[in-house]
């Protein structure tokens, strides 16, 4: 079988994998979850490495902006 990896995307395991992988496990069988998480993180990669550094920006401030109202 064919992997089809994006270059961008890291091989360790990230806490965005592992609480989408647990939140998955609670509908679907460990198999499908997992298939599940992977295709869900390739996109996830792809998406963000087409983000421009204005992109980055608007999101960094946006978020910093949360952190300070909590």
């Amino acid at each position: 079988m064919k992997e089809d990896n994006c270059d961008t995307q890291p091989k360790q395991k990230t806490v965005l994998k592992d609480a989408i992988y647990k939140f998955l496990r609670q509908f679907y069988n460990e198999s499908d979850s997992e298939k599940i998480t992977d295709e869900f993180m390739k996109d996830f990669y792809r998406s963000v490495s087409s983000l421009s550094l204005d992109d980055l920006e608007r999101l960094a401030t946006s978020y910093l902006q949360d952190e300070k109202t909590n």
